[in-house]
């Protein structure tokens, strides 16, 4: 077997291992809480969001200053104007999170109450 091809095969069977770790991650739901703050990237158009309570953290990500909402997924326009609304009118949030992004937990649902 060439190098070229040994390479091609330790890249794959990492790049398969990787995806596999992230497939098996769970998505979870918060408890009920309030936004204290909306927090734009200086490198991302991303999000961080804090809030109140008992910080939420089922993945052990290693930042537990906020959650971070990805602005490359589907629904992050989305989700971010839901979050400012809740902010805005001061309603609670439920944050469903999957993994961690930039060291803290990985927004992927959000849902709103009065």
């Amino acid at each position: 077997m060439s190098v070229a091809r040994e390479c091609a095969g330790g890249a794959l069977a990492a790049a398969m291992f990787l995806a596999a770790g992230a497939a098996q991650a769970t998505p979870a739901e918060s408890s009920w809480m309030r936004v204290n703050a909306l927090v734009g990237g200086w490198t991302s158009a991303g999000l961080r969001i804090q809030t109140g309570g008992t910080f939420f953290n089922p993945e052990a990500c290693a930042i537990q200053d906020g959650y971070f909402l990805d602005p490359s997924l589907p629904a992050a326009s989305l989700f971010w104007s839901m979050l400012l609304t809740a902010q805005s009118m001061g309603v609670d949030v439920q944050l469903t999170v999957d993994g961690c992004i930039y060291s803290r937990p990985k927004i992927i649902g959000v849902a709103l109450r009065r």
